[in-house]
C-alpha cells in the first residue's frame, strides 16, 4: 500500500474499516443470516458418528420412560436437559453452526450425567439427544433458522467477512502518525499526542488511535466545529483537509 499522506486519503481508508467493521458486526447480530433446520441436523447427524436409526432409538426410549410429577424423565433427565438447552442456545443466538469434536458444554446443566445417561442407548451420544431436540425447535421456533443450507459455505463466508474487517483495520492503522494527528483535529477526536522523539515511546503513546477513530466513526459522529487536544496542544490552525502534511513542519520534530 502507498504511504498515506493527506487526509482526505485517510478518510478513505477510515470509510473502508467503518464499512467492513458494520459488515462484520452485522454477521454477529441476531439479524445475521443463519443456518437452515436442515444444514443443522446434517452437520449435527455427521458429528454424531451414527445414521437416524439412533435417532429413532433415542425417540422410543424417551416415549417409553416414566415420567414423574413434573413430566420429566425418569431414567433421562439429565440427557433432555441438555439437548433442551443446547436448542436455547441456538434460538437465542449463543450457537451458530455445527463444530467440531466432544458435545459442547452448556452452563447450567450436568453434563457428566447426560452423557452418562445418553450412553445407556447402544450407539447413542449427546449429538443424538441434540439431534431429536432440533425436531422440537423447528416446531416451536421457526425464526430460530434461516435459509442458508450449507454449513461448509456458511463458514466460509463469516470468516471472509472477519477477514475483511481486520484488513481493513489493518490498512487504516498503518496510516502515519502525522496523519492520524490531523484526522482526530479534524473529526474532534481526543488523544494523547505527546512529541516523543523516540521512535518506541511515539508508537505507544499512539497505540489504539486507529481503532478509537473507527469507534468515533461508527457512532455516527461528524466531525466537531471545535476540536481540542488533551496534550500537546498547537497554537496554529490545523492542516486542511487534503493537505500534504508527511514531513513537513507543522507536526515535525
Amino acid at each position: 500500500m502507498k504511504t498515506v499522506t493527506t487526509v482526505s486519503e485517510a478518510e478513505v481508508l477510515l470509510a473502508e474499516a467503518v464499512r467492513a467493521r458494520r459488515e462484520h458486526e452485522a454477521t454477529q447480530s441476531q439479524a445475521r443470516v443463519k443456518l437452515s433446520a436442515k444444514a443443522w441436523r446434517r452437520g449435527i447427524l455427521a458429528l454424531s458418528g451414527h445414521g437416524e436409526d439412533v435417532v429413532d432409538r433415542l425417540r422410543e426410549a424417551l416415549a417409553k420412560d416414566p415420567r414423574d410429577q413434573n413430566g420429566r424423565s425418569i431414567n433421562y433427565r439429565h440427557v433432555e436437559e441438555y439437548a433442551h438447552a443446547m436448542a436455547e442456545r441456538i434460538r437465542q443466538n449463543g450457537w451458530w453452526e455445527p463444530g467440531l469434536g466432544p458435545a459442547p458444554l452448556v452452563a447450567g446443566v450436568d453434563y457428566d450425567r447426560a452423557d452418562t445417561q445418553i450412553r445407556n442407548i447402544p450407539g447413542a451420544n449427546l449429538y443424538t439427544a441434540i439431534l431429536l431436540e432440533l425436531e422440537d425447535l423447528e416446531r416451536r421456533a421457526p425464526q430460530a433458522f434461516g435459509p442458508l443450507d450449507d454449513p461448509k459455505k456458511y463458514g466460509e463466508e463469516r470468516r471472509k467477512v472477519e477477514d475483511r474487517a481486520r484488513e481493513a483495520l489493518a490498512r487504516f492503522t498503518e496510516v502515519p502518525d502525522e496523519v492520524l494527528v490531523s484526522l482526530a483535529w479534524r473529526r474532534g477526536v481526543e488523544f494523547p499526542v505527546d512529541r516523543e522523539p523516540v521512535d518506541e515511546v511515539r508508537r505507544r503513546d499512539f497505540a489504539g488511535v486507529a481503532s478509537r477513530l473507527v469507534d468515533d466513526a461508527m457512532r455516527g459522529a461528524e466531525p466537531s466545529a471545535a476540536p481540542h487536544w488533551e496534550k500537546g496542544r498547537r497554537d496554529t490552525a490545523a492542516p486542511a483537509i487534503g493537505e500534504a502534511i508527511l514531513g513537513g513542519t507543522r507536526f515535525g520534530a
